[in-house]
């Protein structure tokens, strides 16, 4: 799924995330509040979302809403709030609908302040790209491209991880720095085994030196030097003109010091180009898949996260 989701001149807080997790649980556009201006917004529903509502009242303004694991042996669980400044979102290894509790929060929340990544003002038009499959759930600041907040799932490659219990998922607030960050706050889990002790850590951040911690990396194609430039060869077009490019996966593990890390898994439905595409690009794989473009690829450094939508 994937919508464009525009609010009127003086949006609340409220509104924009009730209308937020309504579309991320399937809704159209016509089933959103008077906040969103509909003439603007759209929704692409050709892969379904796959997310339920299964807290209309976290808080005053906040939403609870969770998708199955591709295993079927856990639920991921997505807390979507915010402040008269920003979006946020928090994951959750359980949540009790009726206490409004959850067990095992990651970072993240108003404790983010300038950190996060999906601006909101109560003053002046907002709009924002909302995607979803059952295996991840975003929202990208569409006046910023580059700045997104979400939840990411990722495959049980691990010994520990297989036929477990253990959340499969990572959530995600300061998308300017991308998934493959060491920033604070920029990847966290409910809940990992310890790599240096009996039982678990829990609610972790992904700072550079924390052992345990989450981190995320990828092995990028094979790069050809032109002059004093690295540059990527030239990639195929399809039918339509339309590059078909490579997706490359993304794997997540946990740190064991500043430099090297254990793996989790590799992140489902969500890839990384280098040097390809810009912001809000739709690229075409060679199967025919279609994927959105999060993040600017400008140097061999910093890749663009890449969304499978439909």
């Amino acid at each position: 799924m994937k919508a464009v989701y525009t609010t009127v001149v003086n949006p609340t807080l409220a509104a924009t995330i009730a209308d937020i997790a309504a579309l991320l649980c399937g809704a159209d556009i016509a089933d959103l509040s008077a906040n969103c201006v509909k003439d603007s917004s759209s929704v692409d529903k050709t892969i379904p979302a796959g997310w339920t509502l299964v807290d209309a009242a976290a808080s005053a303004t906040d939403r609870v809403i969770s998708a199955p694991d591709v295993d079927g042996l856990t639920q991921k669980y997505l807390r979507l709030g915010g402040s008269a400044t920003f979006l946020s979102v928090m994951g959750y290894e359980s949540w009790n609908a009726a206490n409004h509790t959850g067990v095992n929060a990651t970072n993240g929340g108003t404790a983010l302040g300038t950190t996060a990544s999906v601006k909101f003002a109560a003053n002046a038009v907002q709009q924002y790209y909302v995607m979803a499959t059952p295996r991840y759930a975003v929202v990208i600041d569409g006046s910023a491209p580059t700045g997104y907040m979400g939840c990411f799932e990722f495959s049980r490659m691990a010994q520990w991880l297989k036929g477990s219990s253990y959340p499969c998922f990572a959530v995600s607030n300061t998308g300017q720095n991308g998934l493959m960050s060491a920033s604070s706050n920029s990847l966290c889990s409910p809940r990992v085994k310890s790599q240096t002790a009996a039982g678990d850590l829990t609610g972790l951040g992904a700072t550079a030196v924390t052992p345990g911690s989450l981190a995320a990396a990828c092995v990028r194609p094979r790069y050809t030097a032109a002059g004093s430039a690295t540059t990527p060869a030239s990639p195929a077009l399809d039918a339509q003109d339309q590059p078909f490019h490579n997706l490359t996966p993304i794997w997540v593990g946990q740190r064991i010091d500043a430099f090297s890390s254990s793996p989790l898994g590799v992140f489902l439905d969500v890839a990384e180009i280098t040097n390809m595409g810009a912001s809000a690009d739709t690229l075409l794989d060679a199967s025919g898949s279609k994927w959105h473009v999060v993040l600017p690829a400008t140097t061999f450094a910093s890749g663009a996260m890449a969304l499978r939508f439909a």
